[in-house]
């Protein structure tokens, strides 16, 4: 009997916990979103903003997607570290770009994983130009991974970078290797 009782008051109090946590929902309110939730979106708006300003070439616009301290491993460059060489570097790289005109820019982050304040991605980026006299267009494919990190107002920004050119005919999930060999 006294078992009955205790099955009936578990009923009636968790039966009373959801009526309260309806009518918190009720009138068309969502649920909280979840954290995670909230973090995924954070980081799609960071890569909106990422192409966006790569697209534009506005060294403005990308220098605020990194953190102070962020360091970017680039090909044929040491180290850049901190938003004075960043800025160098994408000066140079839109002032060697002169009156190119870009016609695409994506980039496909194949996984992004949070870890508490940081999270990571990796992926590809795609960007094709045309530049010259003849308007020649020209394509290419980098291989990325970034490192991101949550600042305090919950917005991500890029901590850590590093690419490389894809090689020619590869692309993500593709073992193709020129000459069959094997990375």
């Amino acid at each position: 009997m006294r078992s009955t009782w205790i099955v009936a008051l578990i009923l009636v109090l968790l039966s009373s916990a959801m009526a309260q946590r309806r009518q918190r929902t009720a009138g068309g309110a969502p649920p909280p979103q979840s954290q995670e939730a909230a973090d995924q979106a954070a980081i799609q708006k960071l890569q909106e903003r990422a192409i966006a300003a790569s697209a534009n070439l506005d060294v403005g616009a990308l220098l605020a997607l990194w953190t102070d301290d962020g360091v970017l491993l680039a090909p044929g460059h040491g180290p850049l570290s901190g938003k004075d060489k960043l800025r160098e570097f994408y000066e140079h790289q839109r002032d060697a770009l002169g009156n190119a005109e870009i016609l695409a820019y994506e980039e496909q982050w194949q996984e992004v994983r949070i870890l508490g304040e940081y999270a990571y991605q990796w992926g590809q980026v795609r960007e094709r130009t045309r530049t010259g006299q003849g308007k020649a267009e020209n394509s290419s494919v980098l291989n990325a991974m970034r490192i991101l990190k949550r600042n305090k107002v919950g917005d991500w920004q890029i901590a850590r970078a590093v690419y490389n050119q894809a090689r020619s005919g590869t692309s993500l999930g593709s073992e193709a290797v020129p000459g069959g060999e094997r990375p």
